[in-house]
């Protein structure tokens, strides 16, 4: 009846002939109302009867691992209030949309949802995963470390125990922020700066996205829990005589190897910043992964920005998972570094180790006229 009433009250303003016409949008309106919100044909008549290849394509992990995340978020995942949405509906909405660059209209469409309540379940599935499943990036100990190194050492540069380097990841303007524009970096678009520590197969040992992208790499470097550690206890996450490898954009130090500047070289530092830069390409090609596993994450338009920051550390904890159960590149050409030995791994290194310049705080390449990274007191002053 109030319907009704609401129908012939705007009959002065609008002709008779138009108030059925009215009553069917109103009466339609009410029998939305009166379904719920979330259904997910899509998730129980198709997806479930993909073959596994085909799943993978479109969810970018395999159904196994997704039922293994499942497993481990069941407990912590509370679905938003008045959707009605379970985890594996919210879980594979949001795997669908970081993976792929379908807009969250159709996304939403597809999932039978609003696009609001796609990015709140996006948005939440991703505070999950980076809160309780961390544990994916760990850093290596024992028998972890001592495979890392024989991993360095055939590809050329041995004593290593990881990689660091960073990538930006592509956001919109943040708008909660009170100095936004420290997110515009040198590229001239918003970011994040995403600093992460891998080893030879592409996995991340420790990641840092808490920072702008205009920050350079050394100062997001600095700020690192790794860093930190360094400088205090080097012992708890380097054993003896391994050190970590970086290119330029990072300071040289008695822990971390970084190449000779771009002046006139010997062929020893030549070789040197050869085998270096070589080894230091796990991390791009683990960026390479990731962004071509996530392609979501060449645009990140989520807001705020600790959303963005969630979706990242989430995409990391699953790009891991994935690489745990050795599963193949989303991309072809994209191959771990255990899969590109660098042609010379099988060189001998030089035998004499005279002490290191290096050792000293104010240490620099300058310090030294070869610098094999056999172990960080492979080096012969002048």
């Amino acid at each position: 009846m109030a319907d009704l009433a609401v129908a012939f009250l705007a009959a002065e303003e609008v002709d008779a002939i138009e108030i059925p016409f009215l009553l069917q949008i109103l009466d339609g309106k009410r029998q939305r109302r009166d379904i719920p919100k979330v259904k997910a044909p899509f998730v129980k008549d198709v997806a479930f009867h993909y073959t596994p290849s085909v799943f993978r394509t479109h969810f970018r992990l395999s159904p196994g691992i997704v039922e293994e995340l499942m497993m481990e978020l069941q407990t912590h995942y509370s679905s938003q209030a008045g959707t009605w949405w379970p985890l594996q509906e919210a879980l594979l909405a949001c795997l669908w949309t970081l993976g792929n660059l379908e807009p969250y209209e159709s996304v939403a469409e597809r999932f039978s949802t609003s696009r609001s309540d796609l990015s709140s379940h996006i948005h939440a599935v991703c505070r999950v995963i980076a809160s309780r499943c961390q544990q994916r990036i760990t850093w290596p100990r024992q028998a972890d470390a001592q495979r890392i190194e024989r991993a360095f050492r055939r590809a050329g540069f041995p004593h290593t125990l990881a990689v660091v380097d960073a990538c930006h990841v592509r956001i919109v303007k943040p708008q909660e922020e009170d100095c936004p524009e420290e997110y515009f970096n040198c590229k001239e678009f918003y970011s994040l700066n995403l600093t992460a520590f891998t080893d030879p197969g592409g996995s991340f040992l420790h990641i840092n996205v808490d920072h702008p992208g205009s920050w350079p790499d050394a100062r997001v470097f600095r700020q690192t829990d790794v860093a930190r550690v360094l400088e205090r206890t080097p012992q708890l996450l380097l054993p003896d005589g391994m050190h970590l490898i970086g290119d330029s954009a990072y300071p040289l130090s008695q822990h971390l190897m970084t190449p000779f500047g771009a002046r006139s070289l010997t062929a020893p530092q030549k070789r040197y910043n050869r085998r270096l830069l070589a080894a230091a390409a796990a991390a791009g090609r683990a960026f390479g992964l990731l962004k071509s596993r996530f392609r979501r994450l060449n645009s990140l338009h989520m807001q705020p920005v600790r959303s963005s920051r969630a979706a990242v550390t989430a995409c990391c904890v699953m790009h891991n998972m994935s690489l745990e159960a050795g599963e193949e590149p989303m991309e072809p050409g994209l191959q771990p570094l255990r899969d590109q030995i660098h042609q010379e791994a099988e060189e001998n290194l030089p035998q004499t180790t005279p002490p290191c310049a290096r050792d000293t705080p104010s240490a620099t390449h300058s310090d030294c006229t070869l610098c094999i990274a056999a172990n960080s007191q492979l080096c012969i002053k002048k």
